[in-house]
């Protein structure tokens, strides 16, 4: 079954007694499988949790913060942590389990992107045409017109990369990229969360790499998407739950 494999994915950290935070997230998983928490419900508070599960403050926030990054709870300032509406979309994405739950997991990520990005940035400048140019042209600038908005920001940022990969006109990258989507907007997600200036810094980035490829010139496309996911990949990182 789909669920316990996802489980065992986010309890497995290399060792062989599971870390206390994996226990809380193989529990709360089951819950929620089990129909005993439903999607929208408001969960017990962090100190409840602990009780309840017989572990530290600590465990319990390193858990929901990987069960946040991967779609099953939303923490609400000031409002607590509910299970998401969506919830039943993370039992079909394995690879979004899998990838976010620690640090070594999100540096694989991040190197991924930033191989296979960069390129794609560098054959956009090469290959896309001009409505293509437009189009990332068009993300960027919706970008701009919600920067003083996170929420909307992490929607439209992953559309800006959508259109250079498209750009790109490389069919088997494209795909490769497209099913793990949802799994980059988390991590953008979390960058921001981390550290809301970043957008800032994201905006001045997405323009360097929109100049470079709509100047047709592939060495810059690749250097300034290369430099910005080196910088999105070590906020990321900051924002992960520390290993053991």
């Amino acid at each position: 079954m789909r669920g316990n494999a996802a489980a065992g994915v986010l309890r497995r950290s290399g060792a062989e007694r599971p870390k206390r935070s994996s226990v809380v997230i193989d529990r709360i998983i089951a819950s929620v499988m089990e129909g005993r928490l439903k999607p929208g419900d408001h969960m017990p508070s962090i100190e409840t949790l602990a009780r309840q599960f017989a572990v530290g403050r600590t465990s319990v926030r390193e858990a929901l913060m990987a069960l946040e990054l991967v779609g099953i709870v939303e923490l609400r300032h000031g409002g607590g942590t509910f299970v998401r509406a969506d919830v039943s979309g993370f039992f079909l994405k394995p690879l979004s389990w899998s990838a976010l739950l620690d640090q070594s997991k999100i540096a694989a990520l991040a190197e991924t992107r930033r191989c296979m990005e960069s390129e794609l940035a560098a054959m956009a400048a090469q290959r896309a045409t001009p409505e293509e140019v437009r189009e990332i042209e068009r993300q960027l600038l919706a970008m701009e017109a919600v920067c003083h908005q996170p929420e909307e920001y992490v929607k439209i940022d992953p559309q800006f990369h959508l259109a250079v990969w498209r750009a790109a006109g490389n069919e088997v990258m494209l795909n490769m990229l497209t099913s793990i989507l949802d799994l980059l907007r988390r991590v953008i997600a979390a960058a921001v969360s981390n550290a809301p200036a970043s957008i800032e810094a994201g905006l001045l980035a997405h323009h360097q790499i929109f100049e470079a490829i709509a100047g047709r010139d592939p060495e810059a496309a690749r250097f300034s998407m290369r430099r910005h996911l080196d910088y999105v990949g070590r906020l990321a990182l900051s924002a992960a739950p520390s290993q053991p």
